[in-house]
């Protein structure tokens, strides 16, 4: 162990230690020998006091230790250079004592100084939370309290003194309410608890659990269950609970809507419509008025007339209405302005599909009307040559047609032709716009005028042509045409039969074995009473 100490002619109050863990000095002087390092090897540690004029070093981060009482123990409170110092720091100590609380401050130059700290110690308590210098409340950390009463303290401010003081529970609320504070329930039967005028505070407060009559002090008063009873400083005063509903319709509990608790009249209705009226009641009554008529005729509609006013009227037109609902068209009521497929021409007919009615159109000259290979539909077709099989044309079933009548189309619609009378011949009319039935002129000559024929082949049936007329006038179109004369009904009653062809029409066709050209007149024929001879065909005329 060994103590250096560096001393001047003067002794100052610096001492300097090396490698001394712990050293007690006895009182003793130190010889003015020891001024150099080395000198004073055979100190002894037995000084109470040390006077050290000048610096003293504690080398290599040794320690400034100040050891507690010896009756104590043996620690110490060391001082030590930290272990790097970028340059020399001295600090001067204050010249005097501090006051309590002061703290030691620099003046960044190393003169230290007692100061007044300006900053303030915060410490956060039961349920408070600290991040600096803010507080901040944490209702969760508080402890829970079930129950309230009135010497319950609450910490307000004070804007007065600008403090922060406590209050009681019952005088904080005292001004809010009207000073109401529940006290708890109160039986009117027997005043329990005992209440009277001399004893109440203002602003409390109980509530009736039970009917009664009771004299508090300012005369009987009756409570019913839910009423308040309440001291205003002077006495007790009981208020009604407004809120309490004894019953309703007279009866009591969960109660339930029941049928007549609630007249029409008292129900309210949002006008809406053609409603106006605002109850249940008034707006039946508008309903009851405005409403339809039940009587209503038999097989009669109801139709809104020009007043919009809903009115019975019987079915009128081509269609009846009986009373069971059956809707009956009239007969033959139906024409071709009631019938549009679309596209109509003249010549088209119509059909039905299995779905619905739809249009044919006309075929071309010559062609007729047969069933397609599959038997679902008419088509026309051209027939081979010679034929005249019109094997399709049945069960034709036209309602409202008599029996022997015909159709005919006469370029806008399809109408029937009656039937004629017994040896009436069926013609074109004059105009050449329809058939007619022509009754035969009795005796001599007669003569039937034939259209156009654009497939050739007999001029018809022996008893509508050579059988009653014996002159024809053929008005031919179609070039190329051959024809024949049907025999006579009665083939040997009519031998020497003459009848004569006049070709009125812009071709010239074949009959009989001869041509008649376009424009010729008085070609004859005689029936031998097997075949018809022309008699003239070399002299025919041009008219």
């Amino acid at each position: 162990m060994a103590l250096r100490l560096r001393l001047s002619a003067l002794l100052v109050f610096a001492v300097i230690f090396t490698q001394l863990p712990a050293v007690v000095f006895a009182q003793a002087t130190i010889p003015p020998t020891c001024t150099t390092p080395g000198d004073c090897d055979d100190l002894t540690p037995s000084f109470q006091d040390i006077n050290v004029k000048a610096n003293g070093l504690i080398d290599n981060q040794g320690d400034l230790r100040l050891g507690e009482a010896d009756a104590n123990g043996s620690n110490f409170i060391g001082i030590q250079a930290p272990a790097n110092i970028p340059t020399d720091v001295t600090l001067t100590l204050p010249s005097a004592l501090g006051t309590n609380g002061q703290v030691l401050t620099t003046d960044a130059s190393g003169n230290l100084t007692w100061t007044t700290p300006t900053g303030t110690t915060y410490t956060a308590g039961n349920g408070l939370g600290l991040a600096g210098t803010v507080f901040s409340l944490d209702v969760n950390g508080l402890t829970s309290d079930g129950l309230n009463n009135n010497s319950d303290q609450v910490v307000i401010y004070d804007a007065d003194t600008s403090s922060v003081r406590k209050i009681s529970r019952s005088t904080f609320l005292s001004p809010v309410l009207g000073a109401l504070i529940y006290q708890g329930a109160w039986n009117a039967t027997t005043n329990t608890p005992t209440l009277s005028n001399a004893t109440g505070t203002q602003g409390h407060y109980y509530i009736a659990s039970t009917t009664g009559t009771q004299d508090l002090g300012s005369g009987n008063i009756t409570f019913a269950i839910g009423d308040y009873i309440i001291h205003n400083g002077t006495a007790w005063e009981k208020l009604e609970n407004a809120s309490a509903v004894s019953a309703i319709f007279g009866r009591t509990g969960n109660v339930t809507a029941q049928a007549g608790d609630y007249t029409a009249t008292q129900i309210t209705n949002t006008p809406a419509g053609t409603i106006a009226a605002t109850t249940a009641q008034n707006a039946i009554n508008e309903l009851d008025t405005e409403k339809l008529t039940n009587v209503l005729n038999s097989a009669n509609l109801f139709v809104g007339n020009g007043s919009n006013v809903a009115t019975g009227v019987p079915l009128s037109g081509d269609a009846t209405l009986a009373n069971d609902g059956t809707l009956t068209i009239s007969d033959n009521s139906i024409d071709g302005t009631d019938i549009a497929l679309g596209s109509d021409a003249q010549g088209d007919t119509m059909y039905y599909n299995g779905t619905n009615w739809i249009r044919l159109p006309k075929g071309t000259a010559g062609q007729v009307l047969t069933m397609n290979p599959g038997a679902t539909a008419p088509i026309w077709s051209t027939p081979a040559a010679g034929s005249s099989t019109f094997a399709a044309l049945t069960d034709v079933d036209v309602t409202g047609l008599t029996a022997g009548a015909m159709l005919y189309y006469d370029g806008t619609d399809w109408i029937d032709l009656p039937k004629g009378t017994a040896n009436q011949l069926l013609r074109i009319n004059a105009g050449a716009t329809a058939p007619e039935w022509a009754t035969i002129t009795s005796g001599g000559f007669s003569s039937l005028d034939i259209s156009n024929d654009a497939d050739g082949g007999a001029i018809g049936t022996a008893a509508a042509t050579v059988d009653a007329y014996t002159n024809f006038n053929i008005n031919q179109t179609t070039a190329g045409q051959t024809f024949t004369i049907p025999s006579p009904t009665d083939t040997n009653a009519t031998k020497g039969k003459i009848i004569t062809l006049n070709n009125v029409g812009s071709v010239n066709f074949t009959i009989g074995g001869i041509t008649v050209p376009a424009g010729s007149y008085g070609s004859a024929f005689v029936w031998n009473g097997t075949v018809w001879n022309p008699l003239n065909a070399a002299s025919n005329v041009a008219a």
